[in-house]
């Protein structure tokens, strides 16, 4: 008889020794970046990416020189030549001059002049130099950089509207930055040193918002697709060979159902139980960048928010008809809504300035 015959290996154990391969060197890699992510992500629960806030953005406003706003709304809203009411429109101090700020509903943004109704379509460096010295009393401030596209902190998209930047440092201890969009004057960001350092360990490394990748939006979005696709094999990889070498059955008694000892074993149970959560986190991540639009959000559209807001033309209503018909004999006063964030707004009276606090049946449309 010939000698005996090798065994082979099956197709199911050849399967079985890939999974091994692909979990081992996918944990390897994928064991980095996970202690990257937390770490990061515990520095940004307490440092966020750069931003500014309502409260900082008041800050850098002085008052209105309301003896030269010449233009009314109307106008202004007219000089602009919006087909509809903007998004956003306010009027501000800018510099030595009031000018009325409008966002649209397309992320295009524009600033006219109070007091001459001019159209600003450009600001040039000096006269953003001098927006933040006299805005912020800082005569120390320089120019940091004119016309700045984009750099790590205005990388993303919603930045489009505003760019480019003249970017003024105050040259204060805090090292802040002011960045001033040329398109309107606007200030629209603010950075100092400890904030733009933290980021780099936390924002920047937990999104993979590095400059050179995210500026490129579709590049960036498949590096998150790849990554996600690749910790999905690794996580269910490992699932598959934990749970398939559990022993249930034919075990002696007091034996562990785990056949590892050690640390296989604590890596053999622990990996089963937190497999199953890490699974579920990287499959739930990848399908929050909606992949091929696959469960996208809808957000309100611009008639939507428009026919909420009551007004979809490009007029200020100066004259209120009659609100007779309601049961309001006198004329209705004008409020002005000066402060509102989130969770609470809060209105003050245009011709007193007390506050004043409007209820849900005293909000009428007087035509």
């Amino acid at each position: 008889m010939p000698e005996a015959a090798v065994r082979r290996p099956s197709l199911g154990s050849k399967l079985m020794r890939l999974l091994v391969v692909i979990h081992r060197w996918i944990g390897i890699v994928a064991c980095l970046f996970f202690v990257v992510w937390f770490v990061s992500g515990l520095v940004l629960m307490y440092v966020h990416f750069p931003a500014m806030s309502s409260d900082e953005k008041l800050a850098t406003l002085p008052p209105i020189e309301w003896g030269d706003v010449l233009v009314t709304p109307d106008e202004a809203l007219k000089a602009d030549g919006t087909s509809a009411f903007p998004r956003k429109f306010w009027l501000e101090m800018s510099g030595r001059q009031p000018v009325y700020r409008l966002h649209g509903w397309f992320g295009e943004n524009s600033a006219i002049s109070a007091t001459d109704g001019r159209r600003i379509s450009r600001v040039e460096p000096d006269d953003a130099l001098q927006t933040i010295q006299l805005n912020l009393d800082a005569p120390g401030a320089t120019l940091l950089a004119i016309d700045l596209r984009s750099d790590q902190w205005t990388v993303a998209g919603y930045w489009d509207g505003h760019r480019p930047f003249h970017v003024i440092a105050l040259n204060n201890p805090a090292d802040t930055h002011y960045y001033v969009s040329t398109a309107s004057g606007e200030i629209v960001l603010d950075t100092v040193h400890w904030e733009r350092f933290w980021n780099y360990l936390g924002a920047v490394p937990h999104w993979i918002y590095f400059e050179f990748l995210r500026s490129d939006v579709e590049l960036w979005f498949w590096v998150i697709i790849v990554l996600s696709a690749i910790g999905i094999v690794g996580a269910f990889s490992g699932l598959w060979l934990g749970i398939s070498r559990i022993r249930l059955r034919h075990r002696d008694a007091g034996t562990s159902i785990s056949p590892f000892l050690g640390w296989m074993k604590w890596h053999h149970i622990t990996g089963i139980v937190g497999g199953i959560f890490l699974f579920a986190w990287i499959v739930t991540g990848l399908l929050s960048m909606y992949p091929g639009g696959f469960l996208e959000q809808r957000s309100v559209t611009r008639n939507e928010l428009q026919q909420f807001a009551g007004n979809a033309a490009p007029y200020v209503v100066e004259n209120p008809g009659d609100c007779s018909r309601f049961g309001i004999n006198e004329k209705p006063r004008v409020r002005i809504i000066v402060k509102c964030d989130f969770e609470t707004g809060q209105f003050f009276d245009a011709e007193s300035g007390v506050p004043v606090f409007i209820t849900g049946n005293q909000t009428f449309r007087c035509d």
